[in-house]
């Protein structure tokens, strides 16, 4: 008895066969997104327009946005080892070093962001931030800082270190005092809105 052997043909459509090419290419080459990252403010929830830099090996900025959700995602960056800084230069940053991209290894990160200082004026102001010591290099602790004819007076800390403020587009005079200890007098000019930081010496008066 001879056995009949039938051979099936299958004709796709050109239609079909570009489907079919497609949908094979595109699972082939899925998108490979080298860093996620996830940003939530100092409560918790989802922040919203934060500043994200990405900062390569020799210092150049790679990636600079701000970015208006809570996702980020840089799916490409050079070799080396890359540094993320997240968040404003007033509202002490985050920062994560040695982010490095590895084809296959995608890097997921949640950053919560840390609270803002207060601010003492709703316009653009200074900070101030001294350091007392002596010429030994001693803190000077309780030593008065006054600036301008306010009458206001503060004092430094066991460290030596006293905090104030200037408004912007304006100047003082700050005096430095302290029982015991000669006075130093600084003009001190706030341009705009910047830190201030000055090392202070005071000698004590039995020294000559």
């Amino acid at each position: 008895m001879r056995r009949i052997r039938r051979l099936l043909i299958v004709r796709l459509s050109p239609l079909m066969l570009a489907a079919t090419v497609v949908t094979t290419s595109a699972a082939a080459t899925k998108a490979f997104c080298a860093l996620t990252l996830d940003v939530l403010d100092s409560g918790g929830a989802p922040a919203k327009l934060t500043p994200v830099k990405l900062i390569d090996s020799s210092g150049a900025i790679v990636f600079d946005q701000q970015v208006e959700g809570s996702t980020v995602r840089i799916c490409d960056f050079g070799f080396g080892p890359h540094r993320l800084v997240v968040g404003y230069g007033r509202c002490y940053p985050a920062t994560i070093s040695n982010l490095r991209l590895r084809m296959g290894r995608p890097i997921h990160l949640t950053v919560r962001l840390n609270a803002c200082p207060p601010d003492n004026w709703g316009g653009s102001l200074c900070d101030v931030y001294l350091r007392v010591r002596e010429p030994s290099g001693a803190p000077v602790a309780g030593a008065g800082l006054a600036l301008g004819d306010d009458g206001s007076n503060s004092l430094s800390d066991q460290y030596g270190r006293v905090e104030s403020f200037l408004v912007g587009g304006s100047s003082a005079v700050a005096t430095i005092s302290k029982e015991g200890y000669g006075s130093q007098h600084l003009t001190l000019r706030c341009t705009q809105s910047e830190d201030i930081e000055k090392e202070v010496l005071l000698t004590p008066a039995h020294q000559p």
